[in-house]
């Protein structure tokens, strides 16, 4: 459901946007023997992706770090709809993903943030953020950016 509600959000940003495109994708990762934090992203992602770092953070802290990128205004020079970040089906998509990382951080163990040094899939311009969220018999990854 969630991955819908991202699928959503993304075209929703992207629709009369100007010089602005995002970037959101999320999967989930048995934790069945897998151990390090990059192996999660590299499962998601591909062998290629290097990490720059990893740091657990608070699942709240991260919650509001990834509402806030997605709601990012931009300016005239490039970013999303003005109207589109007033609108209703805007709000709504966004509170349901609110609704669902929380529900999500609660029944984490433990919220990991990371960021790419190398190969990132995407190429963030204007925001960008990697989470992990380490639940009982899995891990989500979830990774997003923008860009012009």
């Amino acid at each position: 459901m969630m991955n819908r509600n991202l699928d959503q959000i993304s075209s929703l940003l992207q629709k009369d946007a100007v010089n602005y495109s995002v970037f959101l994708r999320m999967c989930e990762v048995s934790n069945a023997g897998v151990g390090r934090s990059d192996a999660y992203v590299r499962a998601c992602f591909g062998d290629e992706i290097v990490l720059g770092g990893v740091e657990e953070v608070d699942g709240k802290k991260a919650v509001n770090e990834i509402i806030e990128a997605l709601c990012f205004a931009g300016d005239k020079e490039a970013g999303p709809s003005a109207a589109l970040l007033k609108s209703q089906e805007f709000t709504e998509a966004i509170g349901q993903l609110k609704h669902d990382l929380n529900e999500t951080v609660r029944t984490s163990k433990k919220v990991e943030k990371f960021w790419v040094s190398e190969n990132h899939p995407a190429y963030p311009v204007f925001w960008d953020f990697g989470f992990l969220f380490f639940l009982e018999e899995k891990v989500i990854v979830f990774i997003g950016s923008s860009s012009d």
